[in-house]
Formats: structure tokens, sequence, C-alpha cells
């Protein structure tokens, strides 16, 4: 008896799809991530977000009534005790920026007076966070301000308690921001009192770590990092939170730290867009408060949830003015510094770093349109920095003394022994090719001879810290040390001409003085009263700190710059 056996057509309709649905998927990444924010995939998000933006306002509108209600729970069942001990920091944050405000003021007046531009003021907009992200991966929330705001992508977003995050994409109405605790968050940032600089990334499980710092680096709980303002990703000073907790390696080198926003970032209902830094004249003294009064977030001193909102915006205001005491500190000396040495020169920021050690050499916000070009000095606060090797019209790259590519010739002060100032892979100035007979000691501050035409004469390069010999007791080398080498190359001056008139002239004044003559008065400003804290007699120690690349304030010496008086230019 036969069988009939009927075979079912083989369906491969299924895993066809599937695998055409993905090679499309992967199509559509790649064509997004190539359209660099403009193009008809972003066109199409642009016009998806728009549609869902009013369903957005929506679900913020009954999100914000739940977190009011909880809010309300949370105030009424509070402690007097937490109130009051909340009162009391709060008050001590208010001392403090009474104590701080003056420097605003001072800061701009040297600002003013080297050519700087504001680093810590800004414009801003505020808005209101109306969605966020549902899942684990990705920490994004929308707010109501786009395009039609001035909102752009790559703007920073910040909340009562701080930096929360980027903008990614826009609308006319909406904008997408990633928050600094997503994993694809990284924000390029510093220690606020060591200046100690690295990057703040974000995490799977959304914790900040302070990464990338130098083997050598110091940094403690407590320490509170803000924003550097190198790479151009977000503006300079803006406060990021506190460090809760250092890892180190076996060796004891701290390999990060985890860094605990101010406030809670999960739960933000206001926010503001940093436009852009602050157009020029505005007051600095009143920014702050400006800023904090466009959050719109409860600030009622008798409720517990107030009283963290006006902690937050304390503890902002604090960082912020901080910022402008120790760039007011570093400023005098600089300006002191340009009156001693009688050159006249250009100040600038420090906007970017080499990322790899092979090239040591630093970005600066000045370029040809503000008369810079390739050849020029850089000064800062310890001396010499290095040399512009080619512009932008809005940047200039400057290779630095310690570049393995750097020469300079040199003499010793002291025994007026010439020779070169090399740098080296590893970062080491070595003072070479002297001549046989040459006699070099540890201590002896070594200038720029103005041979060869590359340098001016007379600017300080550092200090011998060892002299290496070989077998017969002659001199091989030296070693050179730039005068105080503590923190980063944060504002430098770029030496446009020198006049004749030099460091042991009738008008020279020890840049490292107390500063109650010198650039004070080129400034025209009033320092802080002593009862503040610190004064411009701090500019030649602790506040200095700027000298990784060569520049700080605690060792600059231009009284031992050529005795005879000859730091004019020679050609």
């Amino acid at each position: 008896m036969a069988l009939n056996q009927q075979r079912k057509p083989l369906s491969i309709g299924g895993p066809v799809l599937l695998i055409v649905l993905l090679v499309l998927s992967l199509a559509c990444m790649a064509v997004y991530a190539r359209e660099n924010g403009k193009g008809p995939l972003h066109s199409v998000q642009n016009a998806v977000s728009g549609i869902a933006a009013p369903f957005k306002f929506v679900g913020s509108f009954g999100g914000s009534l739940i977190g009011s209600a909880g809010t309300a729970i949370a105030d009424a069942t509070a402690s007097e005790s937490a109130r009051e001990s909340l009162r009391e920091q709060n008050r001590q944050l208010a001392d403090r920026i009474s104590q701080l405000e003056s420097y605003t003021q001072t800061d701009q007046a040297l600002q003013e007076a080297l050519g700087l531009t504001d680093a810590y003021g800004f414009d801003s907009v505020a808005g209101r966070v109306v969605g966020r992200s549902t899942d684990s991966w990705n920490r994004i929330v929308t707010v109501d301000r786009g395009s039609d705001s001035g909102a752009a992508s790559g703007l920073p977003v910040m909340g009562q308690s701080g930096l929360v995050g980027t903008i990614v994409s826009t609308t006319p109405a909406t904008a997408e921001v990633r928050l600094v605790q997503d994993a694809q968050s990284s924000v390029s940032a510093m220690v606020q009192s060591s200046r100690v600089e690295g990057v703040v990334r974000g995490s799977l499980e959304g914790v900040l770590y302070f990464e990338d710092m130098a083997s050598d680096a110091e940094v403690g709980e407590g320490d509170v990092i803000i924003t550097s303002g190198l790479g151009g990703s977000s503006s300079r000073g803006l406060i990021i939170g506190t460090v809760t907790k250092v890892e180190k390696n076996a060796s004891g080198s701290i390999v990060r730290a985890v860094v605990a926003p101010n406030g809670e970032i999960g739960s933000m209902q206001d926010v503001r867009i940093v436009l852009g830094e602050r157009a020029a004249g505005s007051e600095a003294g009143s920014s702050g408060e400006q800023e904090q009064s466009s959050e719109g977030g409860d600030s009622d001193p008798s409720t517990l949830s107030g009283l963290k909102a006006q902690n937050q915006q304390l503890r902002e205001r604090v960082s912020r003015l901080e910022e402008y005491m120790q760039e007011s500190e570093r400023l005098q000396v600089l300006a002191n510094m340009r009156e001693a040495y009688g050159f006249e020169s250009l100040g600038a920021r420090v906007i970017g770093r080499s990322p790899d050690s092979w090239n040591r050499t630093i970005t600066i916000d000045k370029g040809s349109d503000d008369g810079l070009r390739s050849g020029l000095p850089v000064m800062g606060q310890s001396g010499l920095v290095g040399m512009i090797v080619s512009t932008t019209p809005a940047t200039a790259d400057v290779r630095l003394v310690k570049d393995a590519q750097s020469g300079v010739s040199a003499t010793a002060r002291s025994s007026r022994v010439d020779g070169i100032v090399r740098g080296s892979v590893e970062g080491v100035l070595y003072f070479e090719d002297m001549a046989a007979d040459a006699t070099v000691e540890e201590g002896d501050v070594v200038i720029t001879s103005g041979l060869g035409g590359s340098y001016f004469k007379g600017l300080i390069v550092g200090t011998v810290t060892k002299v290496e010999k070989n077998a017969s007791g002659s001199t091989v080398r030296a070693v050179v040390a730039p005068n105080g080498d503590r923190g980063l190359l944060q504002e430098v001056l770029v030496v446009l001409d020198m006049t004749s008139e030099g460091a042991a002239s009738s008008t020279f004044r020890d840049p490292n003085a107390s500063a109650s003559g010198s650039a004070a008065s080129d400034t025209g400003s009033a320092k802080p009263d002593d009862s503040n804290a610190g004064s411009n007699d701090g500019a030649s120690g602790d506040a200095g700190d700027s000298g990784d690349d060569g520049d700080d304030a605690g060792g600059a010496d231009p009284s031992s710059t050529d005795p005879e008086g000859d730091a004019s230019h020679e050609s």
C-alpha cells in the first residue's frame, strides 16, 4: 500500500525578512552617523520628536504633579533639626559669597587689561524637563526649549546642582539632553583647588568617574570638580560635583575618583541651557543671581525642599566665585610680570593640549586676527612657556619648551655660560652644548640669550636642579626645572614686542612682590580687602596653579634676569 506523503514547502520568508531589516537598520545607522546632525534621517527624527512633543508635555505635567506630591510629603515629615542644619549651611555659604564677590570686579578689570575674554560668565535660557528615557542604557532627558530658543547640539545644560548634560539634538520646540551620567558622556574637567585635569565620564550604572589624570595627581575626598573648558565641549568653570571616593592601584597611584553631583539629577525639573559666554560689558557679579532666579525652582526657606534648592544654588555660586578669585590672583601675576619686563603683550587662554606625550603643544584662543604669528614667544607666570608654531584666524598652537623638538639659546645668569635648553621625550629640560670648561651650579637661573633671534633676550626659562658631569669632571649638561611646576597652564602672555626698558632698569618692579603697585594701577581697580579670602600677596604663592607646562605663580623671579639691563629684542 502506497503512502501519500505531502511535503510542505520550506518557509524562508521570516529569516530573510529579519536579515533584510537588520541590513537596513545598519545602513540607516551608518547614514545617520555620517549626516553630522543634518540630513533626511535627522529631519525625520526631528519631525517625529516635534509631533510627540505635546504628549511629552502632558506626561511631564502628570509627572510634575506626582513629584510635587512627594516633595510635599517630604516637607511635611522633615524634622526641624534637619531644616536648621541646612539653614546654617546656607548662612555659611552666603557669608562666603559676600567675601568673594569683590573678586569678580578685580578679575574683570585684569581680564580687560590683559585682553582676555570672560571665561566664567555666560548667557543662558531657562527650560523645563518634559521627558525622560525609559531604559537604563540611555540617560537622556527632553527639555521644552529648542532651536527657536537658541538651543543647539553641543551646548551644556545646567541644573540647580551644576552641569547636568549636553544637548545632542534639537527640534524647533524641544532639545534632547544626554546627562553626564550617561555611559556615552565625557566632559573635560579639573579639580578646582589643585587644578588637576582629567575627564569626567558616565557609566552604565549611572556613576560619575573622574579619570585620565596624571600618574602623580593628587585628588582627595571633598574636592570640587569643575569643567576645564578644554576641547570646547563646555564652558569653563561649571561645577560638576564633589569627589566622594578615590580609587588607587597597587602602587598607590590614583586610578580614578567617584564624583557625586551636588543635587539629584534624575529628579530635576528646571534647567538652564548655556548659550555662550556673557556679552562684553555685562556685570560679572550679577550673573549668578540672574542665572539662579531663572530656574524657577522652589526656594521657600521654610521647607526642606526649598532649603535644599537654595543650598545647591549657593554652592554653585561659591564655586563660580572661587574661580574668579583664583583667576584674579593668577592674572595679577601676569600683569605684574608684563610691567616688570616692560614688553608689549596680549593675554590668551589655553583651550587645548596635545593628547599624547610625544608632542607637547597647547592651543590658545587668540590667532592671526589678533595679530599673532609663528615665532612669537609665549610667557606664563613662571617665565618662558614656548613659541607659537602655527595660527588660524582665531587660535594658535604653541610648542612648549619641554617638547623634544624645542631648542632655546640660553645663558646661566650668574656665570654667563651660554648653551642650549632642549626639551626631551620625557618632558625634562636640559641645558646643553656648553663650553668644555663651563661651570654651572644647582640653583643657577637660566634665561634666554637672544642668540639666533628665536626668542627675546632675558626671559626666564627655569632653574638648574641637577648638574651632570663626565669622568673628567667637566659639565655635560644640567637639568632645568621651570620655576613652580605644580599645576597646569591656563592663561599666558604672547610677547609681541619688548621695549628697551628691561628688568634692570630703574622702572623695574618684582612681579612677585605685593601687588600694591604695578599692575593694579594698570587695571584701575582696587583689590579686595585683606579681610577677604585671599589677597594679591597670594599671587606669588599658592594661588598660581599654572605650572605643568612651565607656568606657576610660585617661582617667577624676573629680578634675576639679565642684570645688565639687556633684556631687549635681538633680531
